[in-house]
């Protein structure tokens, strides 16, 4: 991945008189920004990329702050409202930590798959950056460093790049020389083999030798020796075989969690299937958790097949493609149907067309997932209604609503003050965050992942 270079600061909301918001264009440098006065509700800066790119993975150097987020814009956003969340808000610094200041320069790196995906697919020129630290009102905080990286970095065969993540310079990796999972034991298993192949050659000169009639009984030995020439074979006939089990197969993942989901994905990759974030037209079969979701109704309505993960396990373990209505979602599946063709053929005919054009008029329409990997837990006092509410605005966006509280819990959704429970909470699980139903309300008012800070319950 190549690193994207920073521009220029556009504006921030404040800045030290020594750690200003400039250093941190120069990632390399050991300057840092924070915001001007101790205690600020919080910490905003916007930076202008030197090019519009794709966004696959971020690192961010911590300065005091306990929640850091990211978001990406264009240059012709005109409001706010323009930018879309990459990184959700992030915790650095628990209650306690941010109490006592441990550890108060944490680094993450948020890879690919725990970004905002749909903001992934785009590209942008512009970054804002929101810190905030309600915990400890006696520090400036901000960032140490953020660096940004991009797919679109391709190197000649014979030369290295050195990544970096912040100041760290880490060792050049020669592009030729990628590593694949199982390829030191394939090259173990190879050189095995040639060793092998020596004494193989050698066997037929000893059978050239004068020996009596009793050395018959070494011809069973014979074909032991040939044996190992075979297999290679066999099992590059099976992984070729593998590779077309699915092919023609477009799918989508719903109500799956990593690293679940990413099993998921890549066996049914493996088999020649293809991958699609999203439900969309050209996908053939949605693979699900759940029924009578509303991704479960938006696919039925649109004549989708839907079947639960056990498919592409039970194909990939058992390396032949099995019916797919056996393990049809929501349905009983009909023990006569044996077909085996995953993917329906082009040629309908005109009453195939006029149906599809029926199904599409009859779509109903995508709802973004914007708490998709988000587990939510309801805490304190709520009207039936509200209760009702928040239910269903969470389960509609694919997020996960946990009965009780747990190691998964990201966010507590509640109408309390902050109490002594909150920060025993918050010792067991640092990552949590206290937010009220407001937040709630305006993701889906705006049909988008908005930042909850505004929202958050703070110790008072």
């Amino acid at each position: 991945m190549g690193l994207i270079e920073l521009d220029r600061i556009i504006s921030c909301s404040s800045e030290d008189k020594v750690y200003k918001a400039d250093n941190l264009l120069d990632a390399a440098t050991y300057k840092k920004w924070k915001c001007a006065n101790c205690g600020e509700k919080q910490a905003v800066v916007v930076v202008q990329l030197k090019q519009s790119t794709q966004i696959t993975s971020v690192d961010i150097g911590n300065e005091s702050s306990a929640f850091v987020e990211v978001l990406v814009g264009k240059a012709t956003g005109i409001k706010d409202q323009d930018f879309e969340v990459l990184v959700p808000a992030a915790m650095f610094l628990s209650h306690d930590d941010a109490k006592a200041m441990t550890n108060p320069n944490k680094v993450r790196t948020f890879s690919k798959d725990q970004l905002n995906q749909a903001a992934v697919e785009q590209k942008w020129d512009r970054i804002k950056v929101v810190c905030t630290q309600p915990f400890n009102k006696h520090v400036q905080y901000g960032l140490a460093f953020i660096t940004l990286h991009s797919p679109e970095n391709k190197t000649d065969s014979g030369s290295s790049t050195a990544a970096h993540v912040g100041q760290f310079k880490l060792k050049p990796t020669p592009s030729d020389e990628t590593m694949k999972p199982g390829s030191l034991f394939a090259r173990r298993s190879s050189s095995k083999e040639a060793e092998a192949a020596v004494p193989e050659k050698k066997t037929p000169k000893a059978e050239k030798r004068p020996s009596p009639p009793p050395q018959s009984t070494s011809n069973p030995k014979k074909p032991k020796l040939d044996t190992p020439s075979p297999t290679p074979r066999a099992k590059s006939e099976t992984s070729s075989e593998l590779s077309d089990l699915l092919r023609g197969v477009v799918f989508a993942l719903s109500g799956f969690q990593n690293p679940l989901r990413g099993e998921l994905r890549d066996k049914a990759v493996a088999m020649g299937a293809k991958y699609r974030s999203d439900w969309s037209k050209e996908c053939t079969h949605l693979v699900c958790a759940f029924a009578n979701t509303p991704k479960f109704n938006q696919v039925h309505r649109a004549g989708g097949k839907i079947v639960s993960k056990q498919w592409i396990l039970d194909c990939h373990h058992k390396k032949k493609l099995v019916p797919w209505k056996t393990y049809q979602l929501g349905q009983q599946s009909s023990g006569s149907d044996t077909e085996e063709e995953p993917v329906a053929t082009e040629q309908q005919g005109p009453k195939g067309k006029a149906a599809s054009q029926e199904e599409e008029h009859d779509e109903l329409p995508v709802l973004p997932d914007l708490f998709q990997s988000k587990h939510f837990i309801l805490y304190g006092q709520f009207s039936d209604e509200q209760r009702r509410t928040l239910r269903r605005y969470i389960t509609a966006f694919d997020g996960t609503l946990e009965e009780y509280m747990g190691d998964r819990v990201q966010y507590v959704i509640t109408n309390e003050e902050w109490d002594s429970k909150f920060d025993e909470a918050l010792s067991e699980n640092a990552s949590l965050a206290f937010v009220k139903p407001s937040w709630i309300y305006a993701c889906n008012e705006k049909r988008k992942l908005v930042p909850f800070q505004p929202h958050v319950v703070v110790p008072k």
